[in-house]
């Protein structure tokens, strides 16, 4: 009688410790942390240039440092649960003008940090032809993905092409009830 009790405790436990393990998070907070608490965590980070939206929907730093990379900016998104603003999704995003080969190396060494973090790692090329990763704990679980945008530039402006490196978090777990 005390083995399978045992035994249960232990399988309870290990149940336990992996549904901790896959909670979606960045910088340690993980979504679904009010508003005030990210602030003061991504304050004490030293991160610049900050911006709150007046309804608490939105937060911004600039020049945000993620896995080596510097980020032009991080826009963390929030949804208010009625008594609390809640982290929903982040993005991050870096501009390279037309330095594609900066922009692809930053990308691959992001893809193979992120594939050593998460169990699953998607490739696939995306609409404007570039590599881009989606990535979770499973297919089930999708995080977020890594991809490249473009801003083309009208002619007044020289038709200069602007990319972007994104990272966008928006865990999509098939129950979000934990979220």
């Amino acid at each position: 009688m005390s083995k399978n009790r045992i035994t249960i405790s232990l399988l309870m436990l290990f149940n336990f410790i992996s549904s901790y393990s896959q909670q979606a998070s960045i910088y340690g907070i993980p979504f679904g942390t009010a508003f005030p608490k990210v602030e003061r965590i991504l304050d004490q980070k030293l991160f610049t240039g900050k911006y709150i939206n007046p309804d608490y929907s939105v937060l911004e730093y600039h020049d945000v440092n993620l896995a080596g990379i510097i980020f032009g900016s991080l826009i963390i998104s929030f949804n208010n649960t009625g008594s609390d603003d809640i982290m929903t999704g982040a993005r991050f995003s870096s501009c390279y003008k037309s330095n594609t080969t900066q922009l692809k190396k930053d990308r691959e060494e992001l893809s193979r940090k992120l594939a050593s973090k998460y169990s699953y790692m998607h490739s696939y090329i995306n609409p404007i032809g570039y590599k881009s990763y989606e990535f979770g704990f499973s297919k089930d679980y999708i995080v977020g993905e890594l991809s490249v945008s473009v801003l083309r530039k009208d002619q007044s402006n020289f038709g200069m092409d602007y990319y972007y490196l994104e990272l966008i978090y928006s865990p999509k777990p098939s129950d979000l009830s934990d979220l």
